[in-house]
């Protein structure tokens, strides 16, 4: 079992620390208001921000601001899901103020030899099924081309980081989320997981 201690500073918000096996204890933010409680924040962009050009190793350890961009770390999401059932819930808020969300009951990504190839069960919510395009995805950064079906190296052509199947599909990273699956601009993204209840 995973010991976790989270202090709520707010009904909306919280931080504390949880242990992920092989590294220790590591600080975390929570997000009680888009989901409810118990989840913590592992991707968050809560604006436009600049390309997310980072090689494979910025990606696997973890990078970015609470207060802006930020990303957990494929790493330490890996040993997280590989040691504990948890879910995923998608929270999206449009330009317009619209919000969007999908939830998957069994998130996880494989380990680093595997290319952190990602993986999230059943789905359920309130726009088209998204993300699961990129189920069995292995990750790809601008230094390690994993996507499928595309002759180009999608991460060095977009300059982000991301679990490409193709180009054009729900990329978070992009600075418009906008193709024929995903057609909406966003202003917000946040993915958060917790433990399967």
């Amino acid at each position: 079992m995973l010991n976790r201690t989270i202090h709520n500073n707010t009904p909306a918000n919280c931080t504390g620390k949880i242990e992920v096996p092989g590294v220790g204890f590591i600080d975390v933010v929570c997000d009680n208001q888009s989901a409810g409680p118990g989840w913590f924040v592992i991707y968050q962009r809560i604006r436009r921000v600049p390309r997310l050009d980072r090689d494979w190793a910025t990606y696997r350890e973890g990078f970015g601001s609470m207060h802006d961009y930020f990303f957990f770390g494929l790493e330490k999401i890996y040993l997280l899901t590989s040691s504990l059932h948890h879910e995923l819930y998608v929270h999206l808020v449009a330009l317009n103020g619209s919000t969007f969300y999908a939830h998957y009951d069994d998130f996880k990504i494989s380990d680093e030899s595997n290319g952190y190839a990602l993986s999230l069960g059943e789905w359920h919510g309130n726009e088209d099924n998204l993300f699961s395009y990129h189920e069995g995805m292995k990750f790809s950064t601008h230094d390690r081309n994993n996507n499928k079906y595309d002759p180009r190296n999608c991460a060095s052509d977009l300059a982000n980081g991301w679990w490409y199947k193709d180009c054009g599909i729900c990329d978070f990273n992009g600075l418009f989320i906008r193709n024929q699956h995903c057609d909406f601009n966003v202003k917000e993204v946040k993915m958060l997981i917790r433990p399967k209840q």
